[in-house]
Parts: structure tokens; C-alpha cells; sequence
């Protein structure tokens, strides 16, 4: 026997879904009884049922996502049956959300007793329509969608609903096993539920029983953006492999990565130990601080818990770079960072303003070759254990401020010490003809044995050190200044003569440099006040060998020939104006 009915009544959703999914707790909540159309037919065991139903304030609450209705016409057109040995099948569920349309079906499943198969499909689903809301302070993305996705639910259609089994996200089950299509145009995700907020994404995907085929992928995130492909398969777990096709960085959108807080090792999550991803980049360019860089290239992988990166090379401002690194997420160290950088003849100021100095405080070809090697926690810890070596040498140019320097010419010149005014720094700036030093670095402390700059003004030799976590600075200068010798040879108490063999004479200034690396004290040392180390540097720096002397300018090495050689006797200097 067949019976038809047709109906006009208010139903709760709520309970028509316990009722199906045998009184279990369900997350969908109606601020009232929504009204709807039905036409049931009953034969036997067998149900058939089409209506319509207006679902004006209806929601669903899962763990971490809500849904909710946006319009009074929004509405629901369905057609499903029940029966015995199939169980609930949807024929169609047209949902209307505002300008979006989701199409759903089911069919039976055959892989498992009760599965399902849901298909679902839109050729324009936005996400602003069914109020999509992240989290528990209710973030809200956004983005246009289309798709075609066939998946199957193994433990049936209305399992999905049921409130104990929820997992955060009702889609879950269906992505995993998905094979289809699916486009997203428009996205935009705030900051909060990623690391970093999204703006302007877009992908095209291809969902197969092998995996995931990623045609497609951009977006941006304050003035950086990024481009991919790639193909993720399936296994327990996560393996794929991803190509960066070009993108730009700009570092002062991810300085909320590296905060301290962020770097707490109380707040960090070990990564999934069957994670298993291989990045390619290809073309990557970008902004650290005012340097751009690119384009760079290199690997990168996630495996059994780590992220690394290795050889990523390229230009970055006046310099190659080379750079390995590895985080570890909760495990110590966290982070660890190698490289190797090198400059053949680039502009001073541009290498110097990457260490935050100001790019015009000095002028001239540099060459530099460094290694260098770091790890720990937090950025504090990298900078406490960060070791390596650096040579520079630095070619005919012009320092144009350096408080060192400025406060030594004005003793010189106050005690007379110049047959000429020497520069004004801030103005004409002194000329030197090169500058040359080796430097170690061992846990934080970057130290120098050698540094030697020669100008026809002064001769400056220096060693000492530089803590890059407090950015201050102790060193010894030995400075010897270039006026006539018979003008400052009766100034004994403030001068110190360096005897070489034969009467051979050497005029030097000994200064001592402490504190903040932007503006040290400077004093002067008179030679009688100097102790036994003071005199060794001296001998290290001055009057040993040839290693130190060839780097010494022309004028220095005249000592062979006597005395060095005042500006009047160096046809070859420029003159001072």
C-alpha cells in the first residue's frame, strides 16, 4: 500500500535530525521552527520525501567552525528517501544561501557496509553567505568558491552531524578521500587563525585517488606574496612536493614569527613526525630592512618533525649568500643557521646598511668573505652562540660619519698635531685609501687582532672586540697622525716614539674605545701610562713583521726609508682642501 501526503507545517530541524540519527546530540540550532513544504510518500519500509524549507536563522556549531543563515530567503529544496537496506539516500539538497548555490547528493557507498557517497557541487559558494566563522572568538574568512568534489563518508552521511564524533571541521572526511575539482578566488583569511594573515589567495586543485594535484596557488599577506604548484599524495600521513615559482618577501610582514613570544618554547608544537614535504624554490625575491634580495634559490623539506632548508643562494644587496637552516619545533636547539656570505667590490654603504647602519656613513669598494654558523631557542640565543670568520678589505673611499674617528681628529687637532685643518667629516668626509681586517667570531662576540685603515690623514690599527648582544664595543686604537714630525717632535708628553732599529722614528697615538657601538667613549692613552699589553699590541700591530706592515699604506712603509714621509713629500697624496 502506497500513502501520499502533502503538508504545510513549522519543523525543528534540530529534532528531525536526532530523530534520523537515532537521538544523538546534533550541532544544528534554529532560533525558531522554521516553516516548510512536504510531500511524503510511504510504501512499505520505503520513504519518499520533497519539500522545501526556509532556514532563516538556522546554524551549526561544530568544535571550531559555525555556520550560520544570512537571509530571509534563504531556503533549503530537498528530495531523499529511507530505505531498508540502503538507508537514508539524498537525491537532492539545493541549498540557496544568498547569491551562492550548493548542490548535494549521496549515493550508496560500496567500499563499506553503511557508507555513503556525498557529492557535492557549486559553480559559486561564498563563504560570507552562510556567516563561515573560525575559532572562539569567531574569525571570519572569507572567499568565492566553485567545485565538483565526489568523496566517500565510510561511516555514513549523518555521522558527520553527530556532535561526539566532531572533529573541528565537518569537511574533513570529505577532502581526505576526495577526487574532483575545486577553485577558490578571493580569499582572504585574518590574522589569528594562521601564523599570518591572507589576503587576495587563490588556488586550482585537482583531488584524485593518488592525491592532490595543486595546478595553482597565490596569495598575499601585507606587501608580500608567493605562487606554487605541486602534487600531494596520499599515505599515512603527508607527502608532497611543492615548487615556489616566484614570490616576493618582505620580512617586516613575518617579524611576528620571530617575536619572543612566538619563540617560547612553552608555546611551540612539535611538527607532525609523518609530515613528509619537499619545497623547491625556484625564483624568490624580497625586503630586509631597506635591502632587496633575489632572486634566490634552493630546497627545503618537512620530515620527521623538522623543517629544513638547504642551499638557498642568490644575490641579497651587495651580497651572495648561501644558507642552510633547520627548526625543530619543541626540540632544542629550535633553530640552527649557517651560511656563507661574500662581496667582491660592492658598495660599502650597502653591505653596511644590512648590519643597520646608515648606507651614506662611508663610501668605497668593499670585498668581504664570511662563514658563520648559529643555533638555539630564541633570537637572543642566536645571537649568544653565533661563531664564525670574516675578512673585509675595503678600497680607496670616504667615511662620512664615525663618532671614533671624528673624536680623534678633534684631539689631534686641538693639540696641533696637523700641518693642514684635518676634513670635516660631516661635510667633506676622510678620504681613505683602504681599509683591511680579519675578524673571529665566537659566541656573540665578533673580535679583531688586525683591522688597519690607511689615509693621508692617519693611519688608524686597532684591535678588540664587539658583543652583538649588547652592541657595545672595547678596543685599543694605535693612530699616527700625518703632520710634519719636526712641528710635534718637542711635544714628548703627548707623544710616543716607537724606535725600529737605526734611530728609525715612528709617531703614534694610543686611544682607548668603550661602549655603545652608535657613540663610545674615546680617551687618550699617554705611552707612559701604558701597560704590558698595550705595548704588545703595539709591536703586534706596528713593528712585527711584514704581515701587518704590508697592509700598512705607502706612508708607513717608508719607514724604510727613515721617518714617514710628511703630505708636502708624498707627490701621490691628494691634497687636503
Amino acid at each position: 500500500t502506497v500513502v501520499k501526503a502533502t503538508a504545510s507545517l513549522d519543523i525543528s530541524p534540530e529534532e528531525a535530525l536526532k530523530r534520523l540519527s537515532q537521538n544523538a546530540t546534533v550541532p544544528i540550532k534554529a532560533e525558531k521552527r522554521l516553516p516548510a513544504s512536504i510531500n511524503l510518500s510511504i510504501n512499505g519500509p520505503a520513504v519518499s520525501c520533497k519539500g522545501s524549507l526556509n532556514l532563516e536563522g538556522l546554524s551549526a556549531r561544530f568544535p571550531d567552525i559555525v555556520l550560520a543563515s544570512k537571509g530571509k530567503e534563504d531556503r533549503l529544496d530537498f528530495a531523499f528517501k529511507i530505505e531498508q537496506e540502503k538507508g537514508l539516500l539524498i537525491e537532492s539538497a539545493d541549498f540557496m544561501l544568498g547569491s551562492s548555490v550548493l548542490k548535494i547528493r549521496t549515493e550508496p557507498g560500496l567500499k563499506y557496509p553503511g557508507a555513503d557517497i556525498i557529492l557535492l557541487k557549486s559553480e559559486r559558494f561564498f563563504l560570507g553567505d552562510i556567516g563561515f566563522a573560525l575559532g572562539e572568538d569567531g574569525r571570519k574568512p572569507s572567499g568565492l568558491f566553485a567545485f565538483d568534489i565526489k568523496a566517500p563518508l565510510p561511516a555514513g552521511l549523518l555521522n558527520i552531524f553527530r556532535m561526539e564524533n566532531a572533529s573541528g571541521s565537518p569537511i574533513s572526511p570529505i577532502i581526505k578521500e576526495a577526487v574532483g575539482r575545486a577553485e577558490g578566488s578571493l580569499i582572504s583569511i585574518p590574522s589569528g587563525i594562521l601564523p599570518i594573515p591572507i589576503e587576495d589567495g587563490g588556488f586550482i586543485v585537482r583531488f584524485s585517488e593518488e592525491g592532490m594535484k595543486i595546478d595553482y596557488a597565490a596569495f598575499r599577506t601585507g606587501k608580500s606574496n608567493f605562487s606554487i604548484k605541486g602534487d600531494i599524495s596520499r599515505y599515512k600521513g603527508i607527502k608532497c612536493g611543492i615548487t615556489l615559482l616566484d614570490g616576493f618577501l618582505d620580512m617586516s610582514d613575518f617579524t611576528s614569527l620571530f617575536a619572543k613570544e612566538t619563540l617560547d618554547p612553552d608555546r611551540a608544537h612539535d611538527l607532525p613526525e609523518d609530515m613528509d614535504i619537499e619545497i623547491k624554490v625556484a625564483a624568490l625575491r624580497g625586503l630586509w630592512r631597506d635591502v632587496f634580495f633575489g632572486p634566490l634559490a634552493g630546497n627545503a623539506s618537512v620530515s620527521e618533525g623538522m623543517i629544513n632548508i638547504t642551499g638557498l643562494s642568490g644575490p641579497a644587496g651587495s651580497l651572495e649568500i648561501d644558507l642552510q637552516a633547520a627548526f625543530r619545533g619543541k626540540k632544542s636547539p629550535r633553530i640552527s643557521i649557517s651560511g656563507t656570505l661574500k662581496a667582491d667590490g660592492k658598495p660599502a654603504g650597502g653591505v653596511l646598511s644590512m648590519a643597520g647602519f646608515e648606507p651614506d656613513h662611508m663610501e668605497g669598494p668593499l670585498s668581504l668573505s664570511a662563514d658563520f654558523a648559529t643555533h638555539g631557542d630564541g633570537t637572543d640565543d642566536l645571537l649568544c652562540h653565533l661563531s664564525g670568520e670574516v675578512d673585509l678589505e675595503i678600497g680607496k673611499g670616504t667615511i662620512r660619519k664615525s663618532h671614533v674617528l671624528l673624536s680623534i681628529l678633534r684631539f689631534l687637532s686641538i693639540e696641533n698635531i696637523f700641518s693642514r685643518p684635518p676634513p670635516d667629516l660631516s661635510r667633506e668626509g676622510l678620504y681613505f685609501d683602504g681599509i683591511q681586517g680579519a675578524f673571529m667570531i665566537d659566541n656573540g662576540i665578533i673580535s679583531t687582532e688586525d683591522l688597519i685603515m690607511q689615509s693621508p690623514v692617519i693611519n688608524v690599527a686597532s684591535t678588540g672586540s664587539f658583543d652583538l648582544a649588547t652592541g657595545t664595543v672595547k678596543a685599543e686604537m694605535v693612530v699616527q697622525p700625518f703632520g710634519t714630525l719636526d712641528s710635534i717632535a718637542g711635544r714628548i708628553p703627548l707623544l710616543g716614539y716607537i724606535l725600529t732599529g737605526n734611530d728609525r722614528t715612528l709617531v703614534l697615538y694610543y686611544f682607548h674605545v668603550e661602549g655603545h657601538l652608535r657613540e663610545p667613549s674615546v680617551s687618550y692613552v699617554p705611552f707612559k701610562n701604558l701597560g704590558s699589553g698595550a705595548v704588545g699590541i703595539l709591536h703586534r700591530l706596528i713593528l712585527t713583521p711584514r704581515r701587518i706592515l704590508k697592509k700598512l699604506s705607502r706612508t708607513v712603509r717608508s719607514m724604510e726609508d727613515g721617518r714617514p714621509l710628511s703630505p708636502d713629500e708624498d707627490p701621490e697624496r691628494v691634497p687636503l682642501p
